[in-house]
């Protein structure tokens, strides 16, 4: 049963699919599985195996959606059927919450040898002939997709096409246009020995397809990791030094670049490949290198955190700036000028009472300012730095202030 076709609560629960277990005794049990499209009836679990395979489950997303997946989490509770749950993104958000109730079985290509074995007993079935070096092409062409495999084989040998050599070619031209993900990418930025489609070092397109697997987060992977790169082939800790000034020159240029890429006036779209060769191709061969291996060899970028961070500081003196702008005359609309003027000087004057006991000249300030209790915790962040405490901190803990106001 594939979830593109039975995914939301009510094709589950109303519409298409019923799942009914009656006991008639210890023994035996009923089973009745009913769908639009599936009437199945199994007299006795005794009679024979029967399992329910549930296919491509990560694709159950969106409102169109809703509820299909809690759905499914409480037939596997309550059913005496085995279920089988298929999908292509183990790592999908969505997946997380049907991960707590299923076994988690990983799944890894194939590798050649195996591949190979299986072909070549199928070719010799149907009396091909097809020499085992032209086979490892094809697979590798294909990255290892048995379907794909089959398919090339099939098609080739119908054309008449046993030749080795238009075999190799045409294996070369039939390769599988793959999307990676970005940890798989960063490594192959860097790589000093990355292949290219003919075997030898990748050409220039195809170092800038690595940009265009995903063109916002490629570049912030690169900038997060090109100073872990180990640089291939020198120890001259100077040169090391200069190549990656250079690097670092590169991804300068290509922030400016996406900047006015993304600019509201201009959105010079156009430049999308000048962006990818100064983040992504320049970096990567001038720093031809590896990067540390194991789980944490890559970093996540930490722009996003950092993103998040500011969106927030600028929601909350935006806010601070509307709830004070009436009582400092309008001093205090432009949220830089709170924070550069009006920040330092609320929160000595917040806490400055608080620390001699002196709770109700606390309480008159923030009412004259129209100071909420929401605000005053703002306050004191937008007033921490490392140098500087949370001056909240310094205020005895036998200050009912908190409860008070």
């Amino acid at each position: 049963m594939k979830q593109s076709k039975f995914r939301t609560f009510r094709s589950y629960s109303k519409h298409e699919t019923l799942l009914l277990f009656y006991h008639q005794t210890s023994m035996t049990c009923n089973l009745m599985v009913w769908t639009k499209y599936i009437f199945f009836i199994a007299s006795t679990l005794n009679s024979g195996r029967h399992v329910l395979i549930m296919d491509e489950v990560d694709g159950m997303a969106g409102n169109e959606d809703r509820g299909g997946m809690q759905e499914l989490i409480n037939m596997i509770k309550i059913t005496q059927l085995p279920i089988i749950c298929m999908c292509n993104d183990r790592q999908a958000i969505k997946i997380r919450s049907l991960a707590n109730y299923c076994l988690d079985l990983r799944f890894h290509r194939p590798r050649v040898e195996q591949i190979k074995s299986a072909v070549l007993s199928i070719a010799c079935k149907e009396n091909v002939n097809l020499p085992p070096d032209v086979l490892t092409n094809i697979i590798d062409s294909s990255n290892h997709d048995i379907r794909q495999v089959i398919n090339n084989v099939q098609m080739w040998c119908s054309s008449g096409l046993i030749d080795s050599e238009g075999l190799k070619a045409d294996a070369l031209g039939a390769r599988k246009d793959l999307h990676l993900n970005a940890f798989d990418v960063i490594r192959k930025v860097f790589a000093p020995d990355i292949s290219g489609s003919q075997g030898s070092v990748a050409t220039f397109n195809e170092s800038l397809d690595l940009f265009f697997q995903d063109y916002n987060l490629i570049p912030l992977f690169v900038e997060e990791n090109y100073l872990n790169v180990r640089v291939h082939n020198t120890h001259d800790d100077k040169k090391i030094l200069q190549l990656m000034s250079q690097a670092a020159s590169d991804i300068a240029t290509a922030d400016i670049i996406s900047s006015t890429i993304r600019s509201s006036r201009t959105g010079s779209w156009s430049l999308l490949p000048v962006q990818g060769v100064f983040s992504t191709v320049s970096p990567g061969r001038t720093l031809r290198g590896s990067l540390p291996g194991g789980p944490g060899g890559v970093s996540f970028p930490s722009w996003f955190g950092k993103n998040s961070t500011q969106s927030r500081i600028n929601r909350t003196t935006s806010e601070l700036a509307a709830h004070l702008r009436l009582a400092t005359h309008c001093g205090s609309s432009n949220p830089l000028t709170l924070l550069l003027d009006y920040a330092t000087p609320i929160s000595e004057l917040i806490t400055r009472p608080l620390k001699e006991g002196d709770i109700d000249s606390a309480i008159q300030f923030l009412i004259n300012y129209q100071i909420t209790r929401e605000d005053v915790d703002s306050i004191m962040e937008l007033t921490t730095w490392p140098n500087r405490p949370n001056r909240m901190l310094s205020v005895d803990s036998k200050v009912s202030y908190q409860h008070t106001y």
